[in-house]
This record gives structure tokens, C-alpha cells and sequence, in this order.
């Protein structure tokens, strides 16, 4: 196998791949983090609330 050499517009190009990498990882991490967040918002026990309707309110007067 041959030695292959890095071109300066090959090294440009690395280098803004690894930047856009960079930066969906970061993207990625605050979306995990967003998403965990949503869930135990969702899993968290909430309390339940009674709405009296109107037949009960009706049954009380009688």
C-alpha cells in the first residue's frame, strides 16, 4: 500500500466534519436530556381531582 499524503483542502474538510459532529452530539444530548424530562414529567403520580357534577349536586338537595 502506498503512503497517502492529506491534502490543506482535505485537512478543511476534516476538520468541519469533526465540528459538525461536535455540534449534533451536542444536539443530540440536549434532545436525551429534553426527552427525559418529558417522561418523569409524565410518570410523576399527579393528584387526582373530583369534579362534583350536577347529579350529585341535585342528589344533595333532595
Amino acid at each position: 500500500m502506498g503512503e497517502q499524503s492529506v491534502t490543506f483542502g482535505d485537512k478543511e474538510a476534516l476538520e468541519a466534519c469533526l465540528e459538525q459532529r461536535r455540534e449534533v452530539g451536542s444536539a443530540l444530548a440536549k434532545l436525551q436530556s429534553f426527552r427525559q424530562q418529558a417522561s418523569a414529567s409524565l410518570l410523576e403520580q399527579k393528584p387526582v381531582t373530583i369534579k362534583k357534577g350536577k347529579l350529585l349536586s341535585g342528589m344533595q338537595r333532595s
